[in-house]
């Protein structure tokens, strides 16, 4: 709850929460380049709104399980990514 607070830029979480994101977005496209994805930014930031969501719906109590079971799941889902050949 406090994140979805914090986007007001007026907020005291506000750069706690903008330099969190950056550092998660970094972290991500790393794994990503690793995997050889041909924008690997797009699929990081794909990545984490899916996390973002999965919490919004624990956060409500929607029933939808473990986080990281959802992740799993989101994870085997067909992607419209282009692999890039090596």
């Amino acid at each position: 709850m406090l994140q979805g607070e914090s986007l007001n830029e007026h907020h005291p979480a506000y750069e706690y929460y903008q330099k969190r994101e950056h550092r998660v977005m970094d972290t991500l496209t790393r794994a990503v380049e690793r995997d050889g994805l041909a924008d690997p930014r797009r699929e990081a930031r794909t990545a984490l709104s899916m996390m973002n969501g999965i919490r919004v719906r624990l956060a409500q109590g929607s029933g939808i399980g473990r986080f990281s079971g959802r992740l799993e799941c989101l994870c085997r889902l067909p992607v419209a990514s282009t692999v890039v050949r090596q």
